[in-house]
């Protein structure tokens, strides 16, 4: 027979034992969540067939200047072409690289479209060269064309507004410098060791033609664009 004390007592070891293991589980809960989070994007090029991967190494030495993307879900692609260091990315699912691979007059008229979709991304980027609109601290900073499986082509332009480009501008006019020093101070913060840390502004706008891109992207509210920071040495390519 337990006393009160002794039933007290192994009561307590119960509820410390089973203390232990929620806090366990609940452990092992964040890090599956954290694993989660962090995954990282998956390209499935080593899914492809031998005859896909030769398809997809003739695009890369015909097309050098381009970043063929191969991944078969929205996130992963939207993500592996945010991370190119490319001005032109081309992003194709591993099925449809196969279907290209497979049937010669079927891969070529999509390489037809690409081509006609680049040829569209540059005549935007004279467009907006010229636009006398345009600020002159917004810069195109890449193109991604889709070869979606339903045979659509859409465009993807990424667009970038800096606080460096903008204090270029800035200094480049003294006689403003006063009224768009104003400007420059919103856009530009000091830490705490009072070094200087660059902002930018990021968005990307979706069309189906080089019409429809402009369009979007003359309709860019700036304003509701959130800043982040850049890190030191990260390139920056204003050019358009």
């Amino acid at each position: 027979m337990v006393g009160i004390n002794g039933f007290s007592s192994l009561y307590n070891q119960y509820d410390a034992g089973k203390l232990k293991k929620d806090k366990t589980a609940e452990r092992t809960e964040a890090v599956q969540v954290k694993k989660t989070e962090t995954k990282k994007p998956e390209s499935t090029e080593n899914k492809l067939t031998d005859k896909g991967k030769d398809y997809l190494k003739s695009l890369r030495e015909k097309y050098g200047n381009y970043d063929f993307i191969i991944a078969d879900t929205k996130e992963d692609q939207d993500a592996l072409a945010a991370a190119s260091d490319k001005e032109v990315s081309v992003m194709i699912s591993s099925a449809e690289l196969e279907k290209m691979a497979e049937d010669e007059e079927y891969g070529n008229n999509r390489l037809k479209q690409m081509e006609e979709a680049i040829e569209m991304s540059k005549k935007v980027t004279e467009e907006l060269a010229n636009d006398p609109d345009r600020a002159d601290d917004v810069g195109l900073n890449k193109i991604t064309i889709e070869l979606a499986d339903d045979g659509s082509v859409k465009l993807f332009a990424e667009l970038e507004k800096s606080s460096a480009k903008q204090r270029e501008r800035i200094e480049a006019n003294k006689e403003k410098a006063k009224e768009e020093k104003k400007v420059e101070d919103k856009k530009e913060k000091i830490d705490k060791y009072g070094k200087n840390e660059e902002q930018r502004q990021r968005t990307t706008v979706e069309a189906s033609s080089a019409e429809e891109l402009l369009e979007k992207i003359r309709g860019i509210d700036w304003s509701s664009v959130p800043y982040d920071e850049i890190k030191t040495g990260e390139r920056i390519d204003f050019a358009v």
